[in-house]
């Protein structure tokens, strides 16, 4: 059966099956598969698709929020090592301190060298 496709609108053949499903169901045809796919496009800008996936993930934060918040707290149970933690989060505290004093003990030696003069 001759059909005309829906995207480009070049004829042609379809089995009589195909036509009869597709008009039963409300279906476009196309011609082969770039078509149907070109076809089915729903031609949004970008900033239009961004808005809705933000919107898509907003509202699926909210409707997930105590599923998301299981599997993180699962997350960190399973790989937080406080010992790493402390380790990574304070790597230069001695050797800062030392720096500090240091310095202190320049200014009060050169106080010291003031007065004594």
């Amino acid at each position: 059966m001759k059909i005309a496709c829906a995207h480009c609108g070049k004829q042609t053949d379809k089995s009589t099956s195909e036509v009869n499903r597709a008009r039963k169901a409300g279906l476009s045809l196309y011609c082969d598969r770039a078509c149907s796919g070109l076809g089915r496009r729903k031609h949004r800008a970008a900033a239009q698709k961004i808005e809705e996936k933000r919107a898509y993930d907003a509202a699926r934060r909210v409707a997930l929020a105590d599923e998301i918040k299981a599997q993180k707290a699962a997350y960190h149970k399973r790989t937080y090592d406080p010992v790493k933690a402390a380790a990574e989060q304070f790597p230069q505290i001695p050797e800062a301190i030392g720096r500090a004093i240091l310095r202190v003990e320049e200014a009060l030696a050169a106080v010291y060298m003031r007065s004594a003069a």
